[in-house]
């Protein structure tokens, strides 16, 4: 392996700090979205109990 400088090091720390704050973000869409979906099932497993 090769000799990292401080350069390199504050480089790759600067970008997995990014990709951590991508992916948090990422994670908050999911789960917004989740929330949403959620009644929908909710509706469709009532309306589904309901035909029978």
């Amino acid at each position: 392996m090769s000799e990292k400088t401080p350069q390199d090091v504050n480089r790759i720390q600067e970008e997995a700090q990014k990709q951590d704050l991508e992916a948090q973000k990422a994670q908050e869409v999911v789960e917004d979205a989740i929330s949403k979906m959620t009644p929908q099932r909710q509706y469709e497993k009532e309306k589904e109990q309901n035909k029978r």
